[in-house]
């Protein structure tokens, strides 16, 4: 499986960031590849999600707040 996380390092008062980490390693530990992407500014995950290319993936996830979403 192979997943694109569209994340906001910023999220929860840079608390996003902080967690990065931890998610890259619990996705390795189940052997799930992933692919992150993380936002820059407002508007960009929007912009990054119209310049994937879904079928390279098994799964889409965004991550990090409503203006992500």
């Amino acid at each position: 499986m192979k997943i694109l996380v569209i994340y906001n390092p910023h999220a929860g008062g840079g608390r996003a960031r902080r967690l990065l980490p931890a998610i890259r390693q619990y996705l390795a530990d189940r052997a799930i590849a992933a692919e992150f992407v993380l936002t820059e500014a407002r508007g960009h995950a929007t912009t990054l999600a119209e310049q994937a290319d879904f079928a390279a993936f098994d799964a889409i996830v965004a991550a990090g707040g409503d203006g992500t979403l």
